[in-house]
């Protein structure tokens, strides 16, 4: 592992290339940890094929794997958008105000925005006057700015405001929280603490359900006319969960599905912390009175138990039929049979469906394959990369 852990900081690999930073400085290696470009940039980000977004000094721009300039060194920030999956179009800042720039550097929307996140699909979603909107492609305001916060979804909006509540006879400012439509139509009045959908990724068609948490501090389940699923009311549900969800009802835990179906029955656990899927279906993690964890299958059943050791402190991350655990303050991987597929040597594994996982180990990172095998970096011909100053990788 000699020539493996050998970073401050990495990315993971988009395509060929990974931005990592050595010496305080940022560069560029591919998959058979050879420099495409040697480490001496401030700040380096993969954008798309062979292109990175750069920081020279105090100004980004775009260079390509040979450091050919695509856009000058002359904005404050610069990263993509996800706006209809398109790569040309680049949120970018200027003068304290933000703004969207094609590729060839010409003004798409202008610099007129305090903030413009780079998430969002289907508009974008940015901060004028210390409100909330958004705006389209043609600049034309589709949600107005009088929000305080929104989370943008297939064809609703959660979106929340400031506004008085007393609690305990003691007046209060808090952000409740409601659904519009993209024609800032209300479905769901604004009057709750919380409000989450169970399944991000449906629309109104496929008639969404989501948790909400009333300001007497019990969890209700809706549908998108505020209509309650049930009578049926929750002294918590966690929606970090797939298909299945931690709940706990008269302070006993149970699993239920998006339509407040009991899955697993009340008590039979302590906790259950949540649910993933597999490839074979779910896996969940629960956890005793011991705080000790285990987990088990989507009928309760206990598959890897409590005596395994293993520690995840509510996270957990799976991919096919594999699950990324901790075991005595250290990472690796294991199979639903507990079998050990990487050991547990890692301060850290990003988890991901990549040819390569970004690990950590005694503070350095490095990469290693999905079967813990170490990538091997090739040496720098000229090392002289120390800088004076804190410097950061984007990740």
């Amino acid at each position: 592992m000699k020539n493996s852990f050998i970073f401050e900081n990495i990315a993971s690999f988009i395509g060929e290339y990974a931005c990592v930073m050595y010496g305080r400085k940022c560069g560029v290696i591919n998959k058979s940890g050879n420099w495409i470009i040697k480490p001496k940039y401030k700040n380096l980000k993969s954008y798309k094929d062979n292109l990175f977004f750069a920081q020279d000094k105090d100004k980004y721009g775009i260079i390509d794997n040979s450091e050919n300039i695509i856009i000058d060194f002359s904005y404050d920030y610069l990263d993509k958008t996800l706006y209809h999956k398109s790569q040309n179009l680049l949120v970018c800042k200027s003068n304290g105000k933000y703004g969207i720039i094609n590729v060839e550097n010409n003004i798409v929307i202008p610099f007129e925005y305090d903030y413009i996140d780079t998430k969002n699909t289907t508009l974008f979603k940015a901060v004028k006057n210390a409100k909330i909107g958004c705006t389209d492609i043609n600049n034309k305001t589709v949600i107005p700015f009088e929000y305080d916060e929104i989370t943008l979804y297939p064809d609703y909006i959660i979106a929340g405001k400031y506004q008085c509540v007393i609690k305990d006879e003691q007046l209060e400012n808090k952000i409740l929280y409601g659904i519009t439509d993209y024609k800032n139509n209300v479905l769901v009045p604004f009057k709750y603490i919380e409000l989450s959908p169970f399944d991000k990724n449906l629309s109104l068609l496929d008639k969404p359900t989501f948790s909400a948490k009333k300001q007497d501090e019990k969890f209700i389940i809706i549908d998108i006319q505020n209509k309650q699923i049930t009578h049926q009311e929750f002294d918590d549900i966690s929606i970090y969960s797939e298909k299945f969800f931690g709940a706990k009802l008269k302070g006993k835990t149970c699993a239920i599905d998006r339509f407040s179906k009991i899955k697993i029955e009340c008590a039979k656990f302590d906790s259950i912390l949540g649910f993933c899927c597999i490839d074979s279906g779910l896996v969940g993690l629960v956890e005793n009175e011991d705080n000790k964890e285990a987990f088990i299958d989507e009928f309760g059943n206990i598959i890897i138990p409590y005596s395994a050791g293993y520690k995840t402190t509510g996270y957990f991350y799976t991919r096919g039929n594999t699950i990324l655990v901790n075991k005595n303050d250290k990472f690796g991987v294991i199979d639903i049979n507990n079998n050990v597929l990487i050991p547990f040597l890692y301060d850290w594994i990003h988890y991901e469906q990549n040819d390569f996982n970004c690990a950590k180990i005694n503070n350095k990172w490095g990469y290693i394959d999905n079967n813990g095998n170490p990538l091997n970096i090739k040496p720098l011909k000229d090392n002289n990369t120390a800088n004076n100053g804190q410097l950061s990788l984007k990740i």
